[in-house]
This record gives C-alpha cells, sequence and structure tokens, in this order.
C-alpha cells in the first residue's frame, strides 16, 4: 500500500498517512471545498481499511481549523476509529500552541464526541 501525502497550501493543510498506521494532519484546515479537498485521505482510508493494520497513531497539529473542517475530521475520526477491534491500539495526538486554548477546546470537544481519549500536547510558544 502506498503512503498518501499532500503538500500544505495557504488554506489547506499538509496530509501524511503512512501504511504503517502513522497518519498525520499538520497546518492550516480551511479548504474552500473541504469535501473535496479530503476525499482522497478518505478513499486512501478506505484502502487502508483492507490493510488491517494492528495499530493507529493519528496526529493532529492543526493552527487553524474552521467549523466544516472539524465536521470532516470528526468523520474521519469516527471512521479510523471503527477500523480496531482493540481501541487501546488507536491513538490519538492533538497538538495546540500553548497560548491557543480555542484549539485545546476544540480537541477536547472532538474527544468527546468521538467518546475516545486523546493525547493532549502543548507545544511551547
Amino acid at each position: 500500500m502506498k503512503n498518501y501525502v499532500v503538500s500544505a497550501e495557504r488554506k489547506t493543510p499538509e496530509i501524511m498517512f503512512r501504511a504503517n498506521g502513522e497518519l498525520k494532519i499538520t497546518g492550516n484546515s480551511r479548504p474552500e471545498d473541504g469535501k473535496n479537498f479530503y476525499k482522497g485521505a478518505f478513499d486512501w482510508i478506505e484502502d487502508f481499511k483492507e490493510f488491517s493494520p494492528s495499530t493507529i497513531t493519528f496526529t493532529l497539529d492543526l493552527d487553524y481549523i474552521n467549523s466544516v473542517s472539524v465536521r470532516i475530521l470528526l468523520t474521519m475520526l469516527q471512521t479510523l476509529h471503527s477500523i480496531l477491534d482493540d481501541k487501546s491500539k488507536f491513538k490519538v495526538i492533538w497538538k495546540y500552541d500553548q497560548n491557543d486554548l480555542d484549539m485545546l477546546d476544540q480537541g477536547k470537544i472532538l474527544e468527546k464526541s468521538l467518546q475516545h481519549p486523546f493525547v493532549f500536547i502543548e507545544k511551547p510558544a
């Protein structure tokens, strides 16, 4: 299985999904057409399911996220969460800037919606 990589642009994040189960989204997520932008990532996840991964680590290191992207990422989290029977092998890492409590709150909301614990990592200012 090939890795899925999308380079960051001004309004869109870098996406780095590796076949070994290390998935990462970094940067700003405020695409003009969120559904279309993330379509390739969802297609890759569908193929990834067939690969039967033993672990998944999903790191979200976002500087900004709009409301459309929040809904899309929740769907993505739910899809990834459903892949593994052993939920302890699914790890979500939410990175946020030390001074950005709104981003921390957004991670807590997603954590509660998913009903799965996140690892919160504060980045120094």
